[in-house]
C-alpha cells in the first residue's frame, strides 16, 4: 500500500516562527542575566582582592615598625612588597601621645574603579626612657 497525502494527519502542526523566537529571547534574557551576574562576581572579587592586599601590606609593615628601633624615618615608602596600584606610607611620631611612646601611623591607598580607598593603621610603642 503506497502512502499518498490522504494519509497525513494534517491536524499535528509545529511550532510557528513567532513561538520559536519567542522562546529564543527568553532564554537569550535569562543568559544574558546570568553573564551579567558574571561578570558583577568578577568585579568583586577582584575589588576583595585588592583590599585584601592593602591590608597586607599595611600590617606587615605595621610590623616591622612595631619591631624596629626606627625613631624618625629616612624614608617614608613601605618597604614591604606591594604592587603597582597599591600606595602604602609610613610615619613614627615620637614621644606622642606621652614621653617614652611613639604612634606608628601606616596608610596605604588603591584605586577601586574611579574611587580613592584608604586604608590607615595606627599603633603605639613603647620606647623606653631615654
Amino acid at each position: 500500500m503506497a502512502m499518498g497525502r490522504s494519509n497525513v494527519d494534517l491536524r499535528e502542526h509545529g511550532f510557528t516562527l513567532i513561538e520559536v523566537m519567542t522562546a529564543l529571547t527568553i532564554f537569550s534574557i535569562g543568559v544574558m542575566s546570568i553573564i551579567g551576574m558574571f561578570i558583577m562576581g568578577e568585579k568583586g572579587i577582584a575589588g576583595g582582592n585588592r583590599s585584601f592586599t592593602a591590608v597586607q601590606t599595611a600590617r606587615a609593615q605595621m610590623e616591622l615598625l612595631r619591631n624596629s628601633a626606627v625613631q624618625s624615618p629616612t624614608s617614608d615608602v613601605c618597604s614591604t612588597p606591594s604592587t603597582s596600584t597599591i600606595q602604602c606610607v609610613w610615619s613614627v611620631m615620637k614621644d606622642t601621645p606621652e614621653e617614652g611612646l611613639s604612634t606608628l601611623q601606616v596608610i596605604t591607598t588603591w584605586y577601586e574603579g574611579d574611587k580613592e580607598r584608604q586604608l590607615v593603621l595606627t599603633s603605639l610603642r613603647f620606647d623606653g626612657n631615654d
